[in-house]
């Protein structure tokens, strides 16, 4: 990478937002994402993310701006998902949302090919492209990542311990229901600030990607929880940064910076993939 080029990037106040957006986004999906590792739900981020696409889709219909009802489509579902809502069903949760998000996603993609004047904005949303928010958008990550930050904080051990174990959590006093819930919201909450940067299509690139990473060296969950936010930093200001300079689209090279990143520490590990919880 040139360093004149990334030096003349850096005066550029497109560039200063879209890396100021990234930070702050890559962190909290990563921290956020080593609590969806040690639950064993991967899948949890991608069906949030096909069902936010609808949101977007709406947003532009009703000429609303499309982060506020991708944020509140997002919330909605992690709030359905945090009371079990699909508990009567007879499929297995997993099986049931690997079925029904997928539609969330096909309508959203319909509707916004309905709508004149925005199909060319489609790649955008599915594939991300931090380099073009404004303003407005940054301060909503700004908002975003600020509240995840200080939930996930606050709520620190009893996400953890409910990760973990639950029947633990319950036994230790903690309203396992209630942090269930706070988990959802902010899952959803950290979605929709991962579809600005890498799309609907790659936001397990922020949630899991740097999580795995972390997971395949660190020797107890507290290094995964420090070490994987930094990790993301560093791949999506990278990726940001090759981008820029190539013409090349954001969230596609954040994402392969992310897996070329996991496919080295996975090749440089000599120790199976095992965490401690102290």
């Amino acid at each position: 990478m040139d360093t004149t080029s990334l030096s003349l990037l850096l005066t550029l106040p497109f560039f200063q937002r879209a890396v100021l957006g990234g930070v702050i986004i890559a962190a909290v999906a990563a921290y956020v994402g080593v609590q969806v590792v040690i639950r064993r739900s991967s899948f949890l981020g991608d069906a949030l993310a096909h069902t936010v696409l609808t949101g977007v889709a709406l947003g532009l219909w009703w000429q609303i701006n499309p982060f506020l009802t991708m944020l509140a489509l997002a919330l909605i579902i992690g709030v359905i998902l945090a009371n079990n809502q699909f508990s009567n069903s007879k499929l297995p949760l997993d099986n049931l949302l690997g079925a029904l998000l997928p539609t969330a996603m096909a309508l959203g993609i319909v509707i916004i090919a309905l709508i004149p004047g925005y199909q060319s904005q489609l790649l955008s949303y599915l594939f991300g492209n931090i380099l073009t928010i404004g303003s407005l958008e940054l301060s909503y990550l700004l908002v975003l990542g600020l509240a995840v930050s200080v939930i996930t904080y606050w709520y620190r051990r009893q996400l953890i311990l409910v990760a973990i174990d639950k029947d633990m959590a319950q036994t230790s006093g903690v309203a396992v229901k209630k942090i269930e819930l706070i988990f959802h919201l902010v899952l959803a909450l950290t979605v929709v600030g991962a579809v600005q940067l890498v799309g609907v299509v790659l936001v397990n690139a922020l949630l899991i990607v740097p999580a795995t990473i972390t997971r395949t060296f660190a020797r107890s969950l507290k290094t995964m929880l420090v070490l994987a936010p930094v990790i993301a930093v560093i791949v999506t200001i990278s990726g940001i940064a090759l981008s820029a300079i190539k013409n090349l689209p954001t969230g596609p090279v954040v994402a392969l910076v992310a897996g070329g990143v996991l496919v080295l520490a996975i090749a440089l590990s000599s120790r199976p993939l095992r965490w401690s919880s102290r």
